[in-house]
């Protein structure tokens, strides 16, 4: 009860952070009898009908708030430097101003990569984390193994919970698997793509983009179109505006389900290891080790990543460090 009771703690936190200060409107002054003017003869006004108090809400947790006193949360967060210390001022200032009595513990593991490995590697210790601020693939791994708490019942408690309502429902799906919510979003962004309607429409397309085949479509139209008009300057200015931020890429994979799922990505990393393992077998090895957690993914994905496995156990003059990596990719479990 102890380490659920943590759980909740902390939702109660983000929901301190959340919330929203709503403004005081004043009240227009009484209005009073100018000098020298005659007052009007008052009615009596009629006295209002007392609303009935509101109900409490009431926790179905079975939670009551003076169990919560001196309770303390260790969180676990990726941010370092300005961040890290923006967060911290957050903390402090629910640990100085909650009314639960309730005290957040928040420690720097400086980035996700070290967040991720040491959070796994804490979990099956009494040092482990209450709470994580990851990435959802992150809290995907950590379920497989029991560690992760459905946070359902407590981010939807009527005393507790938390005001879904306020964070988007694009944010708020990417934390729900198979019924069970692994996370509350606490940052989220986006890549936005802008869509040149009028000038869609004069190359003769209704409507946006729906699938990477229609995109392509639609670029390569645009681009033609600037090769084929009268100014040189624009020729290479048609189509897709290209952004090489790391983001647009993984958001393009999220978009469409993962990307293409053509096996080309897999094929790429099944030639780079045969080329590097000729140079460096130990750079070699180290790439073929992405796909020791290949039964993690889906189906599709598991094939496509089998099908170059085999290949690469089937090479003959492989390093012998190479070799027992892909081996090992074989045997392995997840």
């Amino acid at each position: 009860m102890k380490r659920a009771m943590k759980k909740i703690l902390f939702l109660l936190s983000l929901a301190a952070f959340l919330s929203a200060c709503g403004e005081i409107t004043p009240e227009p002054p009484a209005a009073s009898p100018s000098p020298g003017s005659e007052s009007a003869p008052q009615t009596p006004a009629s006295t209002p009908t007392p609303e009935p108090p509101a109900k409490k809400a009431v926790s179905s947790l079975g939670v009551e708030a003076e169990s919560l006193k001196g309770i303390e949360v260790k969180v676990w967060h990726p941010w370092y430097g300005v961040e890290s210390s923006r967060f911290g001022t957050l903390v402090s200032e629910f640990n100085e101003n909650n009314e639960w009595g309730v005290r957040v513990a928040a420690e720097s593991q400086v980035n996700f990569t070290n967040l991720y490995e040491n959070t796994a590697a804490a979990l099956p210790t009494a040092g482990r984390p209450d709470l994580v601020i990851a990435l959802p693939e992150h809290a995907l791994d950590w379920d497989k193994s029991g560690a992760v708490t459905d946070l359902t019942p407590y981010a939807r408690d009527p005393l507790y919970g938390l005001e879904l309502k306020d964070i988007p429902v694009v944010f708020l799906n990417q934390d729900n698997y198979g019924g069970r919510r692994l996370g509350i979003p606490a940052q989220r962004t986006a890549r936005l793509l802008l869509w040149n309607q009028t000038w869609a429409e004069e190359l003769g397309f209704a409507s946006p983009p729906d699938t990477p085949a229609d995109f392509k479509q639609q670029s390569c139209r645009a681009q033609q179109a600037m090769l084929k008009d009268e100014a040189p300057q624009n020729d290479f200015m048609g189509g897709w505006y290209v952004d090489v931020n790391p983001m647009t890429a993984y958001a393009w994979l999220l978009a469409f389900e993962g990307g293409a799922l053509d096996g080309g990505g897999y094929r790429f990393v099944a030639d780079m290891i045969l080329k590097t393992d000729k140079l460096n077998p130990h750079v070699s090895a180290g790439l073929a080790k992405n796909f020791l957690r290949w039964k993690d993914f889906d189906e599709k994905r598991q094939k496509m990543m089998l099908a170059e496995l085999k290949k690469l156990a089937k090479v003959k003059g492989m390093t012998p460090a190479c070799q027992e990596v892909v081996e090992s990719c074989l045997k392995s479990k997840g």
